[in-house]
């Protein structure tokens, strides 16, 4: 009796092992069949890999990733390998496409990203939705006031005559940001793609026109809204990863909301200004604005009797709404 107990143990430890074998075996095939076709399993993978692929691209460029920061809450890292321009993390074949499309589209920032340390009060004018012929008179007031301010751009409002109104833009030493160049919510947030297609005809315009590559960006309607939810962390990783910074605002003069008077705006301005050592102020010049340019010395006047001075945003750390 106890040896035929011992035989049938041993019988089913053997059944359990080419069970297992089986098994393996099996797994190993499905495996196999699947390679090519792996999706990211996690945001934190797809910034494993654009990270990487950054450092190619970078390279190529004679760039440096800035000062190693990343946009994840934790640090991610890998060994990697460069041998003649590639880069391999062990299994390429999750690359998204979108990395290798628009190839021109990478911005080397001279910006230090850094606010003022040393006490100052320091306010961001901000202008959306340009050039028009309200970016004239903005200049104009800016001029008076021997202030510079920074200007995100839409392509499509690149014609041949605002061409000439954005070279004065820079001619006059404010800074230049990209917008949008169709400002469609539902076209340019579909995807990644979608994002980086418009984005990157704005882009060329802007260089095609001023000689300047933007390396900052507004998104429209700001980073938090329900458009861009969906591919919100995929898209900041890879305009991340091709070297643009995006701002957002703090204070609004809801010149673009409604119908604003001169009133509304200045009061929309000073309810939140002295909440910030550094506000980013959001304005609009488009063609819909002239009021805005009408206010814009009264308003400059307000801030700077509150002890504010003027800058640029390259100058400044991303104003960026919290997620």
């Amino acid at each position: 009796m106890k040896d035929k107990i011992i035989m049938l143990v041993l019988l089913l430890i053997f059944l359990s092992l080419i069970g297992r074998l089986f098994y393996d075996k099996a797994n190993e095939e499905a495996t196999a069949g699947i390679i090519g076709k792996v999706e990211y399993v996690s945001l934190d993978e797809l910034a494993l890999f654009v990270t990487l692929e950054n450092e190619v691209q970078l390279n190529k460029q004679g760039m440096v990733w800035m000062d190693g920061s990343s946009i994840w809450d934790h640090d991610i890292t890998a060994s990697i390998t460069v041998e003649s321009g590639y880069v391999s993390d062990g299994d390429l074949s999750r690359e998204p496409d979108y990395v290798h499309h628009y190839p021109n589209l990478y911005a080397k920032s001279e910006a230090d990203y850094k606010s003022p340390t040393d006490g100052r009060k320091v306010c961001f004018l901000t202008f959306d939705d340009g050039p028009s012929a309200n970016t004239l008179k903005v200049l104009d007031v800016l001029d008076e006031k021997k202030i510079k301010a920074t200007f995100f751009v839409i392509g499509e409002e690149i014609n041949k005559e605002n061409a000439n109104i954005l070279k004065e833009v820079v001619k006059r030493g404010h800074l230049i940001g990209v917008h949008t160049h169709v400002h469609d919510y539902n076209k340019i947030y579909k995807s990644v793609d979608s994002f980086l297609k418009d984005y990157d005809k704005a882009f060329q315009k802007i260089e095609e026109v001023t000689g300047v590559r933007p390396y900052i960006y507004r998104f429209p309607g700001g980073s938090y809204n329900h458009y861009l939810k969906r591919i919100r962390k995929e898209l900041v990783a890879e305009m991340t990863r091709r070297g643009f910074t995006y701002y957002d605002w703090n204070v609004s003069g809801e010149d673009s909301v409604g119908s604003p008077t001169a009133y509304s705006i200045k009061k929309n301005i000073s309810r939140d200004l002295n909440r910030y050592r550094c506000p980013v102020v959001l304005l609009h010049d488009g063609q819909t604005n002239p009021l805005t340019a009408k206010v814009l010395g009264g308003v400059i006047d307000y801030i700077e009797s509150k002890g504010y001075e003027f800058d640029t945003l390259d100058h400044r750390e991303p104003c960026q709404f919290r997620w």
